[in-house]
């Protein structure tokens, strides 16, 4: 027996809250290899000559563009079920709650993302 097949039985047997928290921290983990990946072919270069042909295009088209590829690419989140959820969004709610979380207005954040996509460090 392959350690995939057992992966995948040990998966069918979970009760429906942990298979909810495996979802969530498998969609996790798998964001974060794509952000991987994504890191890796920007800094060889890989996405340069598309990048630039991207900047070419009209304000109209790229933002066409930027919608088409974040609907190709994100892929739909798992149903937010079970008591894994609902603790998640306590335990994050208090954080707000108490200040302990740190919130970002929306242009501080999409700042942040610019400068990440285009390279800067302090992005």
């Amino acid at each position: 027996m392959s350690t995939i097949h057992e992966i995948e039985q040990a998966i069918r047997k979970l009760e429906p809250a942990d298979l909810a928290a495996f979802r969530a921290w498998f969609a996790a983990f798998d964001a974060d290899a794509w952000d991987k990946q994504l890191d890796d072919d920007v800094a060889a270069g890989r996405l340069d000559r598309l990048a630039e042909e991207a900047l070419t295009l009209s304000q109209s088209e790229r933002l066409e563009l930027a919608g088409a590829l974040l609907a190709a690419s994100d892929p739909t989140p798992p149903e937010p079920t079970g008591d894994a959820w609902v603790d998640e969004l306590r335990r994050r709610s208090a954080q707000i709650d108490t200040g302990e979380a740190t919130l970002s207005p929306w242009p501080e954040v999409k700042r942040r993302v610019r400068d990440r996509v285009e390279g800067r460090a302090d992005g």
